[in-house]
């Protein structure tokens, strides 16, 4: 009898330790990912033009040229419920423009319903960091950004640097409106929503724009103090594997 008890006993404190491994390794898995307004798949390609403006160093010299730039998936890696997407040039880049500048390395990992934007120094790197975060995102870097949250809606707030009652220092979407969007190489079946973002500070402030479906189809930057902006739109959208 004591035998037996002591079996049971101990079956049942098997038992409740792996349902404790079960509840916390059900809780630690990703939830489905919301859909992202950006079609971030491997060879996508949007061009952007507009305006930046510098301030020469070592002196108060303005300098201002127009601007081309590309922003491209360059891979893509997925399992279960997180994505991993490697983008070369994203138009955030421009904020702080110098002459000759060449695009750099973002990864963007989609977990849930939370798109977090991580910078790295090349392809290659961005293509380990993608391949060990979705393995294992809690290996994210302190320095991953909170770049989106999802669905987007008006009035909605996110990735505060500072507690505030305002709407300062945080992603902020001021607007959400139905337009049909003049873009090269997109073909909207029915009029889609634009969202404006805005990233507002005391020096500075970035605007996106970004269209479901279509992605960021304008980024303005502007300091206030010493001279540096930029303002691009986007002129042409290239999918995988057409011309246009």
């Amino acid at each position: 009898m004591l035998a037996h008890g002591f079996f049971m006993l101990r079956t049942r404190f098997y038992l409740i330790c792996a349902i404790a491994w079960l509840c916390r390794t059900v809780g630690a898995m990703a939830s489905p990912l919301a859909p992202c307004p950006l079609p971030l798949e491997k060879g996508m390609q949007w061009t952007y033009e507009g305006k930046v403006e510098w301030t020469e160093a070592n002196s108060t010299v303005v300098l201002t040229t127009n601007v081309h730039w590309v922003m491209e998936v360059v891979d893509v890696m997925e399992q279960g419920e997180v994505r991993a997407s490697v983008v070369r040039g994203m138009p955030e880049e421009l904020a702080w423009y110098e002459p000759k500048q060449q695009p750099g390395f973002n990864v963007l990992l989609a977990i849930s319903n939370r798109v977090y934007r991580i910078l790295v120094n090349s392809e290659k790197e961005g293509e380990s960091v993608g391949r060990t975060l979705t393995k294992d995102y809690s290996k994210m870097p302190p320095t991953a950004e909170e770049w989106l949250a999802l669905p987007l809606a008006k009035g909605q707030h996110w990735g505060r640097d500072t507690e505030r009652d305002d709407n300062k220092y945080c992603w902020y979407v001021e607007d959400g409106s139905v337009k049909n969007p003049k873009v090269e190489g997109f073909q909207a079946d029915s009029r889609v929503t634009s969202w404006t973002l805005a990233y507002r500070t005391n020096p500075d402030y970035q605007i996106m724009e970004i269209v479901d479906g279509l992605g960021v189809t304008r980024y303005s930057y502007v300091h206030h103090g010493t001279v540096a902006s930029a303002d691009v739109r986007l002129v042409s959208f290239k999918r995988p594997n057409t011309t246009k």
